[in-house]
């Protein structure tokens, strides 16, 4: 089943998409953080986590390795199993992130 949680944030990915060719997996945390879901943190991963994989799913959308500032591709794409694990939530100078169209 399907929470309310997944359905805002896939929409939220969505727009960030669409706004801007990409959003780090560690923004998805940060937007659950601050919705009034009142999720811990182990479970917002699990929600980010699902709608990642959803949003993979669709084919248009690849998992990158970018460069803070500026968000310069500098790996990728990523092998979806990335998701699993802890690095791939956390923010930094390097970070993952979806990127529409290839990350070009």
């Amino acid at each position: 089943m399907t929470s309310e949680a997944e359905v805002w944030l896939a929409g939220e990915v969505r727009d960030h998409l669409h706004d801007f060719g990409a959003v780090g997996l560690y923004e998805l945390v940060w937007l659950l953080r601050g919705s009034s879901f009142g999720l811990a943190d182990d479970d917002a991963v699990e929600v980010a986590r699902r709608v990642a994989r959803g949003v993979l799913a669709g084919g248009a959308v690849g998992i990158y390795r970018l460069a803070w500032p500026g968000a310069a591709v500098v790996d990728g794409p990523l092998d979806p199993q990335v998701l699993s694990s802890a690095e791939a939530w956390q923010e930094g100078e390097r970070y993952l992130a979806l990127v529409e169209g290839g990350g070009r």
